[in-house]
């Protein structure tokens, strides 16, 4: 809890342990279906945050990011049995992606997005530009309520701080707006 932030959207499927040893933690999140905005704390080194999903994973430092397990239809469905895509885009620092049952990784860093499906060979090739769609998505999932608990909202500042792609995502209006503003 002390981390980092989840924020999950409606209709998603998600499960969350956290394993606590005097050397750090161990957080896992299985996302099976739908959408999460994470935000880690930089700098947490005996601190694993690994994000799970049916075809891939996301080991993460020090990271903002949109985890997305969705059917291609738009329903919900099983996914670990279904072809969903699975996308991580990333808002600030990076995380390196690796699919499941395979040894090699791909880097995903700030401003970048990756779309996968289950069938597909993870490669660089797969990385693009973060598109608005995503930045969209992870403004949705993040809006910052200052009123919450003192130390939900410390953190919160504390991210926001260190991270001017939160501090527009948090104020009103689209990103375009903002960077317009």
């Amino acid at each position: 809890a002390d981390s980092g932030i989840i924020k999950m959207s409606k209709n998603s499927d998600i499960e969350i342990s956290s394993l606590m040893n005097p050397n750090g933690s161990d957080t896992n999140v299985q996302v099976n279906y739908g959408k999460i905005a994470t935000m880690v704390k930089k700098g947490q080194k005996t601190t694993e945050f690994t994000v799970f999903t049916p075809t891939a994973l996301a080991g993460v430092r020090g990271t903002s990011f949109l985890t997305s397990v969705e059917s291609p239809e738009g329903s919900k469905i099983n996914c670990a049995k279904a072809n969903c895509t699975v996308r991580f885009a990333v808002i600030e620092g990076t995380i390196a992606v690796s699919k499941k049952g395979e040894s090699s990784e791909v880097i995903l860093s700030k401003n970048r997005e990756l779309r996968i499906e289950k069938n597909q060979k993870l490669t660089d090739k797969l990385i693009r530009s973060l598109q608005n769609d995503s930045l969209s998505e992870m403004k949705e999932l993040i809006v910052l309520h200052k009123n919450e608990t003192f130390e939900y909202g410390k953190l919160v500042e504390e991210l926001k701080s260190s991270s001017e792609e939160l501090k527009i995502l948090s104020q009103s209006g689209s990103v375009e707006e903002v960077k317009a503003a």
